[in-house]
């Protein structure tokens, strides 16, 4: 209750100083005050919006600069060892002969193709459980 008070007793005294400010101050004088706080404000907002871009900027290069961390370091990781052995496994499978030789060669290339398909589904889901 006295709270309510108070801010009635300031809204009055706000009122009856802008009366008192409206009476003193020409229209002219009140067009060009606020003209003049417009552009301040126009000022401001810039200087602020100039601010969080730069911060932004700088952020982002740091970012870039530090290696990743936690989950995206290993992701980065396995995705590195993954795409090494899938090169091995395709370079084999390029080079080796469509017809294996013998029963021990078509257990081999089994292997390897067991192998690729194991590697890619354990990577899909390291990438999809960081």
């Amino acid at each position: 209750a006295a709270l309510s008070i108070r801010a009635a007793h300031l809204a009055e005294a706000e009122a009856a100083a802008e009366a008192a400010l409206q009476q003193q101050v020409s229209p002219e004088e009140l067009e060009r005050r606020k003209k003049y706080l417009q552009e301040q404000r126009q000022r401001l907002l810039e200087s602020k919006k100039r601010e969080r871009e730069d911060n932004l900027t700088k952020r982002a290069a740091a970012k870039a600069k530090d290696p990743p961390t936690g989950a995206a370091a290993k992701a980065s990781e396995l995705t590195k060892v993954a795409n090494e052995v899938l090169a091995a496994v395709a370079s084999t499978v390029r080079t080796s002969d469509s017809k294996p030789e013998d029963e021990a060669d078509r257990k081999r290339e089994e292997m390897r193709r067991a192998l690729s398909q194991r590697v890619k589904a354990d990577l899909a889901a390291a990438l999809a459980n960081p």
